[in-house]
């Protein structure tokens, strides 16, 4: 299973940003998937973290190991924080305690921007 992620944003003029969405685009055996949600106000990161989670959630139903699941994100600060251990603002852990936990299921990479399909469907 193949499975991109992507997160945005449009910022306002007092550094708060709104209108916050995620794409998430699915290849498997299973059918291909996709889908865009709102997720109200937040930074374009926040967003990047909220469809890493949804896309570690969905994958928890099919049972696959992270041989199966290969989650692909243009987010050089998610995948440096997640896989990497960079630092992190304080905001982000609540979603690095639940991708911790998921995360065994699935292995993340990151693939340049062009090359990521969920991010097709935010432009």
């Amino acid at each position: 299973m193949k499975i991109y992620i992507d997160g945005s944003s449009t910022p306002n003029n007092s550094k708060v940003v709104n209108k916050a969405k995620y794409a998430v685009v699915i290849h498997s055996d299973y059918g291909n998937h996709q889908w865009v949600q709102d997720v109200g106000n937040k930074t374009n990161n926040e967003a990047e973290y909220e469809a890493l989670q949804a896309a570690l959630e969905f994958s928890v139903g099919y049972g696959h190991t992270s041989e199966d699941i290969t989650i692909y994100t243009d987010s050089k600060l998610v995948y440096g924080q997640v896989m990497k251990g960079w630092k992190c603002q304080e905001k982000f852990r609540g979603y690095l305690d639940v991708i911790r936990v998921l995360l065994p299921i699935a292995r993340l990479e990151w693939i340049p921007r062009e090359q990521n399909l969920a991010g097709k469907l935010l432009e």
